[in-house]
């Protein structure tokens, strides 16, 4: 090997050197954020937020310091997003697109769920300020659990509630859409002839239930079909009864 030779091959020898000190390990942190961006698009708008824990990659690239780097994932066919999920990575490194690797990572999907921020006993109505919302796993929710504030507040406890416990539908009185004592439009008879008045509910109502209805003109209850909050149709009523 004559001098010039020699001289090139330690140059070689050297810029490798160099390059390897320079290569960094790919950061799982981009890896880790592909991932939950992935589920955020793939997993449906309940899901509040997404945790990306024990991430494994196998055979990972090296990535030279300073190199522009992007990261997308796959998840396989069988796989949904949520729980041991395993993945195909897909790196990008300025520009020029990476030999996919393989990865696996197991995937937390959080839902809001109300609880109780309070016990209440058995009988009581459930208001707003009974209620909190927390972060629960979405995997191991129970079955039955009401998701919503809407579907809680206003019904009444059919047993004693504890301090954060999350409410199924069989703990609450069916919904309504009137409440007892609710001063309402009665509209008595049919077609034309139909007559309006004022009276007030007996009872708690859903729409289309049979519902009693005071008459403070009379002091007599009738009884009417709920057709919305604020009227009861009494069809059959003699008009005689609002008198």
């Amino acid at each position: 090997m004559n001098r010039l030779s020699f001289v090139l091959s330690i140059c070689a020898s050297l810029m490798a050197v160099s390059s390897i000190a320079n290569a960094e390990v790919l950061d799982a942190q981009l890896v880790t954020d592909a991932v939950a961006q992935a589920a955020r698009r793939n997993l449906p708008d309940t899901i509040a937020e997404i945790e990306v824990h024990s991430l494994q990659l196998r055979r990972a690239p090296s990535i030279s310091a300073g190199a522009t780097v992007s990261v997308r994932v796959r998840a396989d066919g069988a796989d949904d997003w949520i729980g041991h999920t395993n993945l195909d990575v897909i790196v990008t490194v300025d520009g020029v697109l990476q030999a996919p690797f393989r990865g696996s990572a197991e995937i937390l999907a959080l839902v809001e769920v109300p609880v109780m921020r309070e016990p209440l006993p058995r009988g009581e109505r459930v208001q707003v300020e009974h209620l909190d919302l927390v972060m629960r796993d979405a995997e191991r929710l129970p079955g039955g659990i009401l998701r919503h504030r809407r579907d809680i507040v206003g019904r009444s406890a059919k047993r004693d509630l504890g301090l954060n416990q999350m409410v199924r539908s069989g703990d609450l009185s069916p919904a309504v859409d009137a409440e007892r004592n609710r001063p309402v439009t009665m509209i008595v008879g049919s077609g034309s002839l139909r007559v309006k008045a004022s009276g007030v509910l007996r009872q708690d109502g859903a729409i289309g239930d049979l519902v009693a209805v005071w008459v403070p003109s009379t002091g007599s209850t009738l009884h009417g079909v709920l057709r919305s909050p604020d009227v009861v149709e009494m069809p059959y009523a003699n008009n005689q009864e609002l008198r």
